[in-house]
């Protein structure tokens, strides 16, 4: 990167541009919850399924596929951990009861603070287009 903050993304024309930084994003998001569940206690997911949800940040099917927002990837840390947590305990719990909270709390104690934070920056973070992801980004064809 050079120091002016500028990144080259050799595409053709700015939508595909777009289309190679939410790639990105899909990429990275893929890597770091893989990893997030590889550290966390069984069952793990039967796939893991990138998202661009527009309502949720996760979910997770009857199936075993866990789906995760790639505009996670946003937002501190803290918050994708939670969201994979979250994810992981629903596969022994499909609802939100008392047993699946205790067992996400076990997890990660520190949940309220992803979540609260995923309260007051959710908007913002869905709202997020890839067409401003790089500014000044610059197209070289």
């Amino acid at each position: 990167m050079s120091t002016d903050d500028t990144v080259t993304v050799a595409a053709p024309d700015a939508e595909s541009a777009e289309r190679m930084v939410e790639r990105w994003y899909r990429e990275q998001t893929r890597r770091v919850a893989a990893a997030l569940i590889a550290d966390l206690p069984e069952p793990h997911p039967a796939n893991l399924r990138i998202a661009d949800g527009t309502s949720r940040w996760g979910s997770c099917s009857r199936t075993g596929t866990i789906s995760i927002s790639w505009r996670l990837m946003l937002a501190p840390f803290h918050v994708l951990d939670y969201v994979v947590a979250h994810e992981l305990c629903h596969l022994r719990h499909l609802d939100h009861s008392a047993r699946f909270w205790a067992e996400v709390e076990a997890l990660r104690p520190d949940w309220r603070d992803a979540h609260q934070w995923l309260r007051q920056h959710g908007t913002e973070l869905h709202a997020y287009d890839p067409a401003c992801a790089l500014p000044p980004l610059r197209i070289a064809a």
